[in-house]
Order: structure tokens, then sequence, then C-alpha cells
């Protein structure tokens, strides 16, 4: 399959997508247009928090590679590797059954270094 930045429409800096719930955590994947992606999880209910966040990007055929995985989410990692599947706007990945599917098309992304101006020269620079 190709890039993950595939996915993502003309115009946006990203896109998001949200693991089908089967625990007590709201997995969230975030694709950017430069092959980056970020993988959050967090707590469901009143105490509501990110538990982690974990930053990698798109290997091509390799799938996805992750910088640093925390040592106690290390036996049993919830982070997506390899695209298996798509089917319209919910993906697949490693086989699972478990879906993600799409929550939402990001404009821009200021939490994660992705502003208007950063975008603008990013596509500035590409044009030259």
């Amino acid at each position: 399959m190709n890039g993950l930045n595939s996915l993502i429409p003309e115009g946006l800096c990203g896109r998001r997508y949200e693991k089908e719930y089967v625990s007590k955590y709201r997995d969230l994947l975030t694709i950017y247009i430069d092959g980056n992606v970020i993988f959050s999880r967090y707590c469901y209910g009143e105490a509501a928090c990110l538990v982690m966040e974990v930053r990698g990007h798109d290997a091509g055929e390799e799938g996805l590679v992750w910088q640093a995985i925390p040592s106690w989410a290390a036996k049993d990692p919830p982070l997506p590797c390899r695209l298996t599947k798509k089917e319209g706007s919910t993906l697949w990945f490693d086989g699972s059954r478990l879906k993600w599917e799409f929550l939402e098309d990001l404009k821009t992304d200021k939490q994660h270094g992705y502003s208007r101006m950063r975008l603008f020269l990013k596509r500035l620079l590409q044009k030259i």
C-alpha cells in the first residue's frame, strides 16, 4: 500500500483516526502530510486524560516506525505498524479485526507544530 500521507486530502495538514472502542482507553492516530504520525492514548471517564503519546513516521512498505515506546507499554504495545486494509475512510492495521475509523480532518495542528505559517512555508519551499 502507498504511504499513509496519500490518505490526506489536498489543502489539509493531517487526518485523525480513532480506534474502535474495546477497552478503557481511547486510542487516536494522527497522520500528517510530511509522513509523521502520532499515537495518543487517553483514559475514558471522569478523570479523562492523556496517558501516553508516541511519535513516529511512515516508512512506506516497512510500515510505521515508532521513536520511543514507554517501557510499561512494551509488554502489550497498542501501536499500529502496518496498514493491511483500507475500506472507504476506515483503516485496519496488522491484520487485526479492530478498525480505525475516520474522526476528523485537520487544517492546522498548533499543538504538534503544524501552524498556518509552517504549512505555508513548507508548501512554498516545495514549489521552488
